[in-house]
């Protein structure tokens, strides 16, 4: 009986570590971002196990955000775009951002919970400029399966 009791514990101490353990996303940093290269732009992914980055800006005022996930497009031409999260599975806080390094980035637009729990926004985008998106979990422990949207207008 002990030995069972054992070799149970130990199971379930396998199944937690893999899960702690396990590697981040190729996109937990800003300088690895998941690139989209056509738009409309439609791309699955997860933030399981993704962190919060040294020096990595908070997005508005959504201090509680963590867990984020990058990713970046150019803009085609100039007019508008939209993105969402529709379709993922945890609570998102979407973010666009500009800059070219992680300290000089400009927030653009932010949103939280569109109408659901996860996020929708349009901005205005200029031909030739990179824009930055990251989605975070609402909190640290908000994780989960990814489906972002990016289509421009």
């Amino acid at each position: 009986m002990k030995q069972s009791s054992f070799l149970v514990s130990l199971f379930a101490f396998c199944i937690w570590s893999e899960s702690v353990f396990a590697d981040p996303p190729v996109n937990d940093m800003f300088g690895t971002p998941v690139a989209l290269t056509e738009l409309p732009a439609s791309i699955s992914g997860s933030n399981v196990n993704a962190t919060m980055q040294d020096g990595e800006p908070q997005p508005g005022g959504y201090s509680s955000a963590g867990a984020s996930v990058w990713f970046q497009f150019t803009a085609p031409t100039t007019g508008l775009v939209q993105i969402d999260t529709y379709g993922s599975d945890f609570d998102t806080v979407l973010a666009v951002w500009t800059g070219s390094a992680l300290e000089d980035l400009a927030l653009q637009e932010v949103n939280d919970d569109s109408g659901s729990v996860q996020s929708m926004l349009s901005i205005s985008v200029e031909a030739g400029v990179i824009y930055w998106i990251a989605i975070y979990g609402y909190s640290s422990e908000s994780q989960g399966n990814i489906a972002l949207h990016v289509a421009a207008f």
